[in-house]
């Protein structure tokens, strides 16, 4: 989930335009290809990759069923006589609800895939019944029972806000939300014109400026990122900088026409005396 969110969401628009790569560096933006003029590895295994999606929700292994992705889908094993509704808004939901649907009632292990990005408050409901043990975020929630017609999954995966350093330089660090990366919206970039849309050959737009400085954080590298910034709709995915209600977060993957960071500088520690 972290690589569809991070590295493949938000890298199609609207128009079904792709990226041929994704800078990182502080005060760029995201730009596309021509409809016709420019044509990319990653136009057509992007288009690819998109309609493949549904490939890595639901895995089985003999008749197990694995639950691996939270998205709206729906499974229709018709050799198992087995059909699973998933329906969720993830992540704007957090968490995902499975119907079972059998015309053979049958014992078989359905695993729930518990991420590594989830809290110790993750649980799962049985036809509304809690149960009692769940398994360690990073791997699997194995079920095994006679499944009827009708049964209910419910999985509850709360996300909570966290930093991760960037290798060797612990001064620079990403924030996330769950599995999404939170980038700094830094106002907007080019909305058209050769800068956005490439009409040739290139990869790149032609005379692209330096990066911006890194946005501050204004806090130690040892504080956790609830004490520096602020949630302010978990619903609906809006964050802002402590103290600076002009700074605003978004996940990554929604970033548009808008220039952005996805690291933070953070205070060096203090030198002891």
């Amino acid at each position: 989930m972290n690589v569809l969110s991070n590295c493949r969401l938000g890298t199609q628009n609207a128009e079904g335009l792709k990226e041929y790569f994704f800078p990182l560096a502080a005060g760029y933006w995201r730009v596309y290809n021509s409809p016709e003029e420019s044509f990319w590895c990653c136009t057509g295994t992007g288009a690819e990759e998109f309609a493949k999606f549904t490939d890595t929700i639901f895995f089985h292994r003999g008749s197990d069923v694995y639950v691996n992705q939270f998205i709206a889908s729906t499974l229709d094993w018709k050799e198992e006589g087995l059909l699973i509704d998933q329906i969720t808004q993830f992540p704007q939901e957090q968490g995902s609800t499975l119907k079972i649907k059998t015309s053979r009632p049958a014992a078989r292990t359905i695993h729930i895939r518990i991420p590594a990005w989830t809290t110790d408050a993750a649980q799962v409901k049985i036809n509304g019944r809690i149960l009692e043990a769940i398994a360690d975020p990073g791997s699997y929630l194995a079920i095994r029972r006679v499944w009827q017609d009708g049964d209910t999954i419910s999985i509850s995966l709360p996300m909570e806000l966290r930093q991760e350093a960037l290798p060797g330089d612990d001064s620079v660090a990403a924030v996330l939300y769950g599995p999404m990366v939170l980038a700094a919206d830094l106002g907007p970039g080019p909305a058209e014109g050769p800068s956005k849309v490439i009409h040739s050959g290139d990869t790149s737009p032609a005379k692209i400026p330096s990066p911006d400085p890194l946005p501050k954080s204004n806090a130690p590298r040892s504080a956790k990122p609830d004490q520096w910034l602020q949630t302010e709709s978990k619903s609906e995915l809006r964050f802002k900088l402590a103290g600076d209600a002009n700074q605003v977060l978004m996940p990554l993957y929604r970033i548009r026409d808008q220039r952005y960071a996805a690291y933070w500088q953070m205070d060096a520690p203090k030198e002891k005396s």
